[in-house]
């Protein structure tokens, strides 16, 4: 892979540097182990159980993580559905009308 800047130093500097195949063993691994990680959760629902692996790879691409703290509205009712949610962990609260929650721990 090209380099697409130039780095120069203005004064003394002092680099920690790893070569890319070292990069690649270390890094790759890491990444193996997430991915495969998210693949058997979504290999836990149904309408992806069946899916093989290299699908269910492109399929995590496109997915975009997300953390959301204690209290805070994943979405309210009115708005208007734009994406599809896979919960991976965590208490929630389904309000479909105002006094009856429905409590889901994954």
């Amino acid at each position: 892979m090209n380099r697409s800047a130039t780095i120069i130093c203005k004064e003394d500097c002092h680099f920690a540097v790893l070569d890319s195949q070292s990069y690649n063993e270390i890094f790759m691994e890491s990444h193996k182990k997430t991915l495969n990680s998210k693949i058997e959760i979504f290999r836990s629902i149904p309408l992806f159980s069946k899916m093989m692996k290299s699908t269910l790879t492109k399929l995590l691409y496109f997915f975009e993580y997300r953390k959301y703290s204690a209290g805070s509205y994943v979405y309210k009712k009115g708005n208007i559905a734009q994406n599809v949610f896979i919960i991976f962990s965590g208490e929630f609260e389904v309000n479909f009308r105002r006094n009856t929650p429905i409590l889901s721990r994954i």
